[in-house]
C-alpha cells in the first residue's frame, strides 16, 4: 500500500469519529383497519445530498395500532407501507408527535392525521383529492432525474405558445395558492408549515416554466431558449441556505434547470463526463444549489468507484462550498473508495472464454486492459457496451485491450447475449466461480470498469469508455 494511501484511509478513520448532527425524537402512531399485513413501515429520504433512506418497521397489535419512535434530523417527507402496500405520503418533523388513522381499503375517505402539526397532512390529502392531475408525474432521467405533472405535458403538448402555456401553469398557481389560503381559513396551519406549502407551490411553477423551454429544446423547436429573466428569477430563487432543500419542488425545479441547461451544451458536440457536468454546475449555478448538485456529483462519481474528479477537484470545492457536513459527506464515500481500493492486493485471475481456454490477466502483461464486469441483466452494461462501440475500437487501434467478464451463471444466455449485442473484445466467463471473483474485485453493483496498467497494476481509473478514455492513452505512452 502506498504512503499517500496510508495516509488518506487514516484520515478517514479519524473523520469517521465526527458526531452526527443532534436530533431529535419522533412519535408516530396508528391505527390501520383491514390491514394487508399486521408489519407497518415508515421510509424517508434525507434532504442532503447522499439522499440517505432510512427505515422505521413496527407490528400492529391486536387492535390494529402500532407506535414508532425514533430520532430525525431534519424536517423530511415520508411514505407509510402496510406490508409492501404503498398507504400515503406525509411530513414529518424534528420532536414531532402524530397519529395516523386509515381503512386500507379506503385510503381515499378515510385517511386522517391528527396531533399538534397534522394540519399540513391533512391539507396535502385534501388538497390531492381536489386536484389528482398534480398528483400524476411524468420523469425525465439526464443528467440527473427530475419530473413534472402530467397534467403540465398535456397542457404543453397541446399550447400553441409560450403566452398560452404560461396562463395555464399561472392559473394553477393561482389555484393553489387560493385553496391554501380557504383551507388555513377553517383548519389553521402553523406559520412555518404555510410558508413550506406556499414554497413548495412557488417552486412547482418555477419548475412548469422550466420545463416548457426543456422540452422546446428536447424536441428542437424554435424559441427554445430560455429568457434572461427567468435564468435571474431562478438564481435568485437560491436563499443560501440548506434549510431550502427542504422543499423538494425546489430540488426538482433545480435539477430541470440542470436538465435544461446539459442539453443546450450537448448541442455542440457530446459532454458527458464528470468533469464535463462539473463544469456545467459551475458555469450555471450559484449558491446552494452549486453546492448540493456538486455534491451530489461528486458522490455518485464515488459510488461508480471514480477518484478523479474528488482529487482535481476537492480544493476548488472547498472555496466554494459553505456546508462542512456535505464535504465530510465525500470524504467518508472518498476514504471507503480508497481503501477499497488499496484492499485489492491481487488482481491476477484465470478465467474461460467461450471455447474454454483457460485465459490469464498476466498473458496481457505489458498491455492497457480495460476490464469490464457485466451481466445480461445489467441494461446499462449492454447499453455502454453498443454506445462507446466508436471509441472502442479506435482505443483498440493505438493498443488497449478489453477484458468483458460475463458474472452470469448461465454461460449460454451470455453468449447469447454477446452475439446479440456485438460485444467485442477478449470475453471470459466467471460461470460457478462468481463469487470469488466479485468479492476479489470488491464488486457490490454492476456495471463495473477497471483499468490495468502495463505493469499489471490496478489503477485509479473506472469508469465508462469515455470517461476514461484520456487516461487510458496517457497510461499507452
Amino acid at each position: 500500500m502506498s504512503l499517500r494511501f496510508k495516509i488518506w484511509i487514516t484520515i478517514g478513520l479519524l473523520l469517521g469519529g465526527v458526531s452526527q448532527l443532534m436530533a431529535s425524537t419522533v412519535v408516530i402512531t396508528g391505527t390501520i383497519q383491514k390491514p394487508s399485513s399486521q408489519t407497518v413501515a415508515i421510509k424517508y429520504t434525507s434532504n442532503k445530498p447522499n439522499q440517505d433512506q432510512a427505515f422505521v418497521t413496527a407490528n400492529l397489535d391486536q387492535q390494529n395500532t402500532f407506535y414508532t419512535q425514533f430520532d430525525l434530523h431534519e424536517f423530511v417527507e415520508a411514505y407509510l407501507y402496510v406490508g409492501k402496500d404503498y398507504v400515503c405520503k406525509f411530513y414529518i418533523e424534528p420532536g414531532e408527535e402524530m397519529s395516523i388513522s386509515v381503512d386500507q381499503h379506503d385510503i381515499q375517505n378515510t385517511l386522517n392525521f391528527s396531533g399538534s402539526y397534522a394540519a399540513k397532512n391533512n391539507f396535502w390529502v385534501r388538497f390531492h383529492e381536489v386536484y389528482p392531475e398534480y398528483s400524476e408525474k411524468v420523469y425525465y432521467y439526464r443528467p440527473f432525474n427530475f419530473h413534472t405533472s402530467k397534467d403540465v405535458e398535456r397542457a404543453y403538448r397541446s399550447s400553441n405558445n409560450i403566452e398560452s402555456f404560461s396562463t395555464k401553469i399561472k392559473n394553477d398557481w393561482d389555484n393553489q395558492k387560493r385553496f391554501l389560503e380557504s383551507f388555513n381559513a377553517h383548519t389553521p396551519i402553523s406559520g412555518s408549515a404555510y410558508a413550506r406549502i406556499l414554497s413548495n407551490f412557488e417552486a412547482r411553477w418555477l419548475n412548469n416554466r422550466i420545463i416548457y423551454y426543456y422540452l422546446q429544446q428536447t424536441l428542437m423547436r424554435p424559441n427554445a431558449d430560455m429568457p434572461e429573466s427567468l435564468v435571474q428569477f431562478f438564481q435568485n430563487f437560491d436563499k443560501q441556505s440548506t434549510e431550502q432543500l427542504e422543499n423538494k419542488e425546489y430540488i426538482n425545479a433545480m435539477l430541470t434547470y440542470l436538465g435544461y441547461v446539459n442539453f443546450v451544451n450537448q448541442k455542440s458536440g457530446p459532454k458527458e463526463t464528470s468533469a464535463d457536468y462539473y463544469q456545467l454546475i459551475t458555469n450555471n449555478f450559484i449558491g446552494i444549489s452549486r453546492n448540493y448538485l456538486l455534491t451530489r456529483l461528486f458522490l455518485k462519481d464515488l459510488a461508480n468507484k471514480r477518484l478523479k474528479l474528488w482529487e482535481d477537484k476537492r480544493y476548488e470545492y472547498e472555496e466554494l462550498n459553505f456546508t462542512d457536513e456535505w464535504k465530510l459527506m465525500i470524504d467518508a464515500a472518498y476514504f471507503k473508495l480508497v481503501e477499497m481500493y488499496s484492499g485489492i492486493q491481487n488482481v491476477n485471475f484465470t478465467l474461460p472464454d467461450a471455447l474454454n481456454q483457460q485465459v490469464n490477466l498476466t498473458d496481457y502483461q505489458g498491455k492497457v486492459v480495460y476490464l469490464s464486469f457485466w451481466a445480461t441483466w445489467c441494461k446499462p452494461c449492454l447499453d455502454n457496451f453498443s454506445r462507446y462501440k466508436v471509441k472502442k475500437d479506435n482505443l483498440e487501434n493505438q493498443g488497449v485491450t478489453f477484458i468483458n467478464i460475463s458474472i452470469d451463471k448461465d454461460r449460454n444466455k451470455a453468449l447469447d447475449f454477446i452475439s446479440r449485442f456485438n460485444i467485442e473484445g477478449v470475453n471470459l466467463f466467471a460461470d460457478n466461480d462468481v463469487s470469488s471473483i466479485t468479492q476479489q474485485y470488491m464488486i457490490s453493483s454492476l456495471p463495473a470498469y477497471y483499468v490495468i496498467d502495463k505493469y499489471g497494476n490496478l489503477t485509479q481509473y473506472s469508469g465508462t469508455i469515455e470517461t476514461v478514455e484520456q487516461d487510458l492513452l496517457t497510461l499507452m505512452r
